[in-house]
């Protein structure tokens, strides 16, 4: 990107930025810069905020991310009609050197988190040992590689699943198993109900038969 930005500003400053020539160097180093940054730095330095942060404070941390980069969108697009005004297409070196410093900070201080989960990158981080250049060959404890530890992770996160699928399966059997019972004992009282009310429906018949007949006979 740095490289990209050299060439449209010194395009800029050694051409008439009217003629089609030096229009047409314009536009094409100022589209392969959209397109490098675009595909690396735009998208990922969300992921690296998402991930790099330590668990205790990764939400603070974040929303001072998120607000620094607004604030440095606001102040870039406020002073670059006048600064531009003031020293034309020379606009171009400032940002190339402010890529090359942002080159040397990542060098020093940015580490590697790939395929490491956020446990892993609090001790990466507290290790004395690893520093931000090397952090690329840092690998948890008990592994030889990274991808030994991501094999490792997608074998547990699997096993995981067979068993909450199990669980799962197995509660299901034990509610329908449940509802077969409520229903067998609903028809058992039903059935018993309907006796008991035949029962007491004769009971109170027969008595009256013989009172019946004392009657006749009186």
């Amino acid at each position: 990107m740095a490289i990209f930005l050299i060439i449209y500003a010194a395009i800029g400053t050694s051409g008439d930025p009217t003629e089609r020539n030096t229009g047409i160097g314009l536009i094409i180093t100022a589209c392969l810069f959209i397109l490098g940054y675009a595909s690396t730095w735009a998208p990922g330095i969300w992921l690296f905020v998402g991930e790099s942060f330590p668990a205790r404070t990764r939400a603070k941390q974040a929303a001072l991310a998120t607000a620094s980069n607004w604030v440095w969108n606001f102040l870039i697009a406020f002073f670059t009609t006048p600064i531009t005004r003031d020293i034309g297409f020379n606009y171009g070196f400032v940002f190339a050197g402010c890529n090359i410093a942002n080159a040397i900070v990542a060098y020093f201080f940015v580490y590697e988190t790939s395929n490491l989960t956020l446990e892993a990158l609090d001790d990466m981080y507290t290790d004395p040992n690893c520093k931000a250049w090397t952090s690329r060959s840092w690998v948890p404890a008990g592994f030889d590689n990274r991808e030994g530890f991501k094999h490792a992770l997608e074998k547990d996160e699997d096993k995981a699943s067979m068993v909450a699928g199990t669980l799962v399966e197995g509660e299901r059997e034990r509610v329908e198993k449940e509802k077969r019972g409520h229903r067998s004992a609903g028809q058992g009282d039903g059935s018993g109900s309907a006796s008991g009310s035949g029962s007491e429906n004769g009971t109170a018949a027969n008595p009256g038969a013989p009172m019946m007949e004392t009657k006749e006979v009186a």
